[in-house]
């Protein structure tokens, strides 16, 4: 009996902190999401010290969504700690906020109206960093476009 009572009580501890276990999501109400998979990469991997962007297959630092909207979410992932920023295309930046699985979230409001981005991650050189983008989030009039990175740098 006090075995059941301890799981029950370890589920609802595990249940209501669950809710604040990932950023929230800043999706803007009363409009449909459309979920697309991209078949590229965004991406970097550095073992020196410095600053670096993100590329893509072909090489373009800028992320740039094909939708006519504004880029409102960006999640990120990563093998070790490193500073990991947005620079937006009027040279201000944002951090990303990270977590303990080395996941990183940037959230913009959709007011900001912001069409294109670079990430930028700065290490000390100590380890070899690789990053990639999984996700990011395109809020048009119509529609929320969430599109999903498919493929990883190798």
């Amino acid at each position: 009996m006090k075995k059941l009572l301890l799981l029950a009580s370890c589920l609802f501890l595990t249940g209501s902190t669950a809710a604040y276990a990932y950023e929230p999501q800043n999706d803007p109400p009363g409009i449909r999401n459309k979920s697309n998979d991209v078949m590229d990469y965004f991406s970097v991997e550095t073992s020196k010290e410095g600053s670096f962007f993100f590329t893509s297959g072909d090489g373009k630092e800028e992320l740039k969504p094909s939708v006519d909207g504004a880029i409102y979410r960006v999640v990120i992932s990563s093998n070790a700690d490193a500073t990991f920023t947005a620079v937006f295309p009027d040279g201000s930046e944002q951090a990303f906020e990270m977590d303990k699985s080395h996941h990183g979230y940037l959230v913009i409001p959709v007011e900001a109206s912001v069409k294109s981005l670079r990430i930028k991650v700065g290490t000390d050189g100590s380890r070899t960093v690789k990053a990639n983008l999984h996700q990011y989030r395109v809020h048009t009039e119509k529609n929320n476009f969430i599109l999903n990175y498919k493929k990883w740098k190798k």
